[in-house]
């Protein structure tokens, strides 16, 4: 009797939890492989982060500001490159800051959530800190994707994507060294 009651005291967990909704508003997902619900931020506060290239500069801009964008486009020769992912604008439940930094001298954008290289490139490598254009996932969690980061030192150019094809494109053909996931932000 004691193994049927702990038999279905786990199906009625599972079932809970494979049953729960996973639409990111407000909803319960699964965080991890422990399987704890984790409530989501309501995923209608996202916004999307646009993305732009410098082919002259060699450098990838992001930003959720369409102003900034459209400054960028007109006065500073960078292309639409349309969405990168949507993030979020304001803090929310689980996630972190994304710092936006800059070197004037080489023409680049740096985006990262470490606090420790915000320090190391601005005290080391001459980049200055420009602002914090939004707030991403530090773990897998309310159906987010990796945002991966690239590096080209040739170019001294810094590339992030979702796309995990566009990963290995840039690293085969194109000269970019794969540096690892940055943090989680939602599809677009």
């Amino acid at each position: 009797m004691k193994i049927s009651l702990g038999l279905v005291a786990f199906t009625l967990l599972v079932v809970q939890v494979a049953c729960a909704p996973a639409n990111g508003n407000n909803s319960t997902t699964v965080a991890d492989a422990n399987k704890i619900p984790v409530p989501c931020p309501d995923e209608r506060r996202s916004v999307r982060l646009l993305r732009g290239y410098s082919r002259s500069a060699g450098d990838h801009f992001y930003t959720t500001d369409a102003n900034e964008m459209f400054n960028a486009i007109n006065n500073y020769g960078y292309v639409d490159r349309g969405y990168a992912a949507r993030i979020y604008p304001n803090q929310e439940r689980y996630t972190s800051p994304i710092y936006r930094l800059w070197n004037s001298q080489i023409g680049d954008h740096f985006y990262t959530t470490n606090r420790d290289e915000v320090d190391d490139y601005i005290y080391q490598r001459h980049y200055t800190f420009e602002n914090t254009p939004g707030f991403i996932f530090s773990t897998q969690i309310c159906e987010s994707i990796p945002m991966y980061r690239l590096h080209n030192p040739q170019q001294t150019d810094h590339f992030y994507t979702t796309s995990a094809k566009d990963r290995f494109y840039y690293v085969q053909n194109l000269g970019y060294q794969y540096e690892g996931i940055i943090g989680y932000v939602l599809p677009v």
